[in-house]
């Protein structure tokens, strides 16, 4: 597996999404020396030992981090996590909840 499936992160939300997968999701990581925010969405397959991006992580989406992996299974095939932003923003929500639902392009962010 290399860093650009997985990327050494910190804080992600990490859950059972159903009976073979475990979805991985946001965090923070230092990327380009610089400690940011992450959006993305891998899933490991534990029968295959496989990892897979189901949703990418780009600037203007959903970031976040879930401090004590705050994630839980909600219905199969889909993952509530609460999530904090990095606390440096002053306008920024400081805690909201994000669905992974799979299949989805995206990270639905509950209001």
């Amino acid at each position: 597996m290399s860093e650009s499936v997985l990327s050494p992160r910190w804080n992600p939300g990490v859950c059972v999404l159903n009976a073979d997968e475990i979805v991985v999701m946001g965090g923070l990581s230092n990327l380009d020396d610089i400690v940011q925010l992450l959006g993305d969405v891998i899933l490991y397959n534990t029968k295959t030992g496989k990892f897979d991006r189901r949703v990418q992580n780009f600037a203007g989406l959903t970031q976040f981090q879930t401090t004590g992996n705050k994630c839980a299974q909600f219905e199969e095939d889909t993952v509530i996590a609460l999530g904090e932003n990095n606390y440096h923003e002053e306008d920024a929500e400081r805690a909201f909840l994000v669905e992974y639902k799979k299949g989805s392009k995206m990270l639905k962010k509950i209001q």
